[in-house]
């Protein structure tokens, strides 16, 4: 038996560990069956430790089929071959039946994670765009609300329950994994548990997300632009610090567990579910956020970005405008961060870097087009179709282009490219910002005409 941590799964995952050498289907490769006993995770998370421990026992240089089954319930959540941490191209790929059977697989993973990252960036793209497109506030801490979202989940409601269910003694990341056994056979029993649990997480980091946005802003609120954008930074990086180091708030370096909100579906079905999910979520904020930003509110952001003393002199105070539209902007932010760590099952601060969800958000935003939800979606969808596909086949790139680097720099060296490139020759992105008519205006426009 082999215990692990920090992998998504309940405080500890216990797993029994058959090797066998097979041929199968012409494919040379080590056959790792894994029985987690422990475990109610995301297949991901699973197929995670199962790479960690073929590289432990095996080294990288040969194929993995691993075999999971959780609780040793008939369903086997997946069956899997791949090269552990190496290019597709340096080792034989499998033959036959197999290799389709695999190729089928990769394919549908592929797009799971592209609805799924699609659904989440589209969150925090969009309430970047409140901010900075329509309002003008560089906001370069946009990460913060995101980790609010995941304090949400694993700090306040994982506490919640843990206080509805008497869970006491230990060390945080103990206890929140035995909260996690014990909630997940009750969701296994009891969807509406689950789906309730969702519903209060976004809920509450939404409230927590603006609060945080609207007190944050407040030091800030009466700089310029350069200054607002560096101090922002600033006060997210210093967040960041302080729940990474502080082990009392979400585990610091170690995390902590969190309930499977779908725990009642079969494990090949969650993936699905929660792309489901994601992609709602973001259907629901565009919509909101079109309506907000059409509204007689929309044309007051633009006319601040434009030009604040005009603003000013119509008697609006500036600096009121700013933490409004920060808390609204936080509030959308938080979603995402409260989806993916239930996503996840697992919260650990450095999920939630500032290139992650805060350099990459703005790319989206300048990528698609500024003060243009269309355009942002657009962008978005973009950006997560071609970095979804750097990530499956950067080391091919890499051979092919012989590149003196390790492919992983690949990604960002090109989405850095990528953003220069935008603000040099197309600052107004793929779709460009529309002026917003009232009826009386357009009244007089068309009668111009």
């Amino acid at each position: 038996m082999v215990s692990f941590r920090r992998f998504g799964c309940d405080g500890g995952v216990s797993a029994a560990i058959q090797v066998r050498n097979s041929s199968e289907h012409g494919c040379n490769h080590h056959c790792l069956h894994i029985c987690f006993e422990h475990c109610r995770g995301a297949f991901n998370n699973l197929r995670s430790i199962a790479r960690r421990l073929h590289n432990r026992i095996f080294g990288d240089k040969c194929y993995l089929r691993t075999f999971l089954c959780v609780r040793n319930r008939s369903f086997a959540l997946r069956q899997s071959c791949f090269v552990a941490g190496a290019s597709r191209n340096t080792y034989p790929r499998p033959q036959g039946p197999y290799r389709c059977e695999v190729e089928e697989v990769a394919m549908e993973q592929i797009i799971l994670n592209l609805a799924l990252w699609f659904g989440l960036y589209t969150i925090v793209s969009l309430s970047l765009n409140i901010e900075y497109g329509f309002a003008g506030i560089p906001n370069f801490g946009r990460a913060l609300a995101v980790l609010m979202g995941a304090f949400t989940v694993g700090g306040l409601v994982n506490r919640l329950l843990m206080l509805a269910f008497n869970i006491q003694g230990g060390e945080l990341k103990e206890a929140t994994g035995r909260l996690a056994s014990t909630v997940n056979e009750i969701i296994a029993n009891n969807p509406a548990f689950g789906i309730g649990l969702i519903l209060l997480s976004v809920v509450l980091a939404m409230i927590i997300g603006a609060v945080t946005g609207a007190l944050f802003i407040l030091p800030s609120a009466k700089l310029s632009e350069d200054y607002l954008a560096i101090t922002l930074l600033a006060i997210s990086e210093v967040a960041f610090m302080v729940f990474y180091y502080h082990t009392g708030i979400i585990g610091g370096y170690y995390g902590v567990s969190v309930p499977d909100v779908l725990a009642f579906l079969p494990g090949q079905y969650r993936s699905h579910a929660f792309a489901v999910i994601a992609l709602l979520f973001a259907l629901l904020v565009y919509i909101f956020v079109e309506r907000l930003l059409n509204s007689p509110y929309g044309r007051l952001l633009r006319a601040m970005r434009e030009n604040e003393s005009v603003v000013e002199a119509m008697g609006k105070s500036v600096m009121t405008l700013r933490i409004k539209t920060a808390a609204i902007g936080s509030s959308i932010a938080a979603i995402a961060g409260a989806l993916f760590s239930l996503y996840s099952v697992n919260v650990i601060a450095t999920s939630f870097s500032r290139v992650e969800w805060t350099f990459y958000p703005f790319l989206m935003v300048l990528l698609g087009g500024a003060g243009n939800n269309r355009g942002v979606v657009v962008g978005t969808f973009t950006f997560v179709l071609v970095k979804i596909l750097l990530t499956m086949y950067k080391y091919e790139i890499k051979s092919a282009l012989m590149l003196p680097f390790e492919a992983v720099w690949l990604e960002y060296i090109l989405f850095g490219l990528l953003m220069y490139f935008v603000l040099l020759y197309r600052p107004e992105g793929l779709i460009k910002e529309k002026p917003i008519f009232s009826k009386v205006i357009l009244k007089k426009v068309k009668g111009k005409a």
